[in-house]
């Protein structure tokens, strides 16, 4: 049990020096521990993702459904859905993260982001407009960053 602990906080070393395919090897070897820890799980599944394993990373963030939700479980989902062009899929994903935290611009970013790249201009358009017109809570560069991103959009 403790080699497993030991091994996710070695993934998690290498996943936060931006060395995503070397985390997996030390996921994986904990995952026969802590395959019911849905912390784990998240962080192994968005791990496998930006890693563009796609498929795996639907497994292990579907399995960590049943121990965890939030709305980074449902980016990540969307993150990999999208990837695979599954947009029905994605845009679910992105909605419900955007329901479970309504203050935040991330979701809705990442919608924004699907229907512009998957040829649903409209609703970009729209969503572009939810987000420019949207309260900012806590003002950071990444909101800036995002609004001038859908200023873009609109102006497509």
């Amino acid at each position: 049990m403790k080699l497993a602990y030991i091994k996710w906080n070695d993934a998690f070393d290498l996943y936060n020096y931006g060395l995503y395919d070397e985390s997996l090897e030390d996921y994986e070897k904990a995952y026969p521990v802590l395959k019911h820890n849905g912390e784990y799980l998240v962080n192994y599944g968005k791990a496998l993702s930006i890693a563009e394993k796609h498929s795996e990373a639907l497994t292990i963030l579907e399995q960590a459904k049943s121990w965890q939700s939030n709305s980074v479980l449902y980016n990540a989902l969307g993150d990999s859905y999208k990837a695979l062009e599954k947009y029905k899929s994605a845009e679910q994903q992105y909605s419900q993260a955007a329901s479970m935290a309504p203050a935040k611009f991330y979701p809705l970013y990442l919608l924004a982001k699907l229907y512009n790249a998957s040829g649903q201009q409209q609703k970009a358009f729209e969503m572009a407009n939810t987000i420019l017109n949207k309260e900012v809570k806590v003002h950071s560069i990444a909101i800036e960053e995002i609004k001038e991103e859908m200023k873009q959009i609109i102006e497509q």
